[in-house]
């Protein structure tokens, strides 16, 4: 699964645009969140995601922190798959680079 930054930035525009008063943002690998996060919206503002991009077992989420102390943690991720199929004409390959987050 790798960390998906964009996801991540609609997400926090849709909840602000929904009124939302989101105070911070914060994305990073669940089950590894001390040592690998990045502070990507505070002030209004949006930074670049600086920390591991992927795992194979800890889970990329977006934590919002809001003004009152709450907060919400959203699954934020994709995964680069590459199907291969074998046809009597030829060999077809693809890369699909966004599958939904099925769970």
């Amino acid at each position: 699964m790798y960390v998906d930054s964009k996801k991540s930035h609609q997400i926090i525009n849709e909840l602000l645009s929904q009124g939302r008063k989101v105070q911070k943002g914060v994305l990073g690998l669940d089950g590894d969140f001390d040592f690998n996060h990045t502070v990507i919206y505070e002030n209004g503002n949006f930074e670049d995601y600086d920390a591991h991009e992927g795992s194979q077992w800890a889970e990329p989420i977006l934590l919002v922190i809001y003004e009152d102390g709450s907060n919400e943690a959203y699954s934020c991720w994709f995964r680069n798959v590459v199907i291969t199929a074998v046809t009597s004409e030829s060999l077809v390959e693809s890369n699909c680079k966004q599958l939904p987050n099925y769970q």
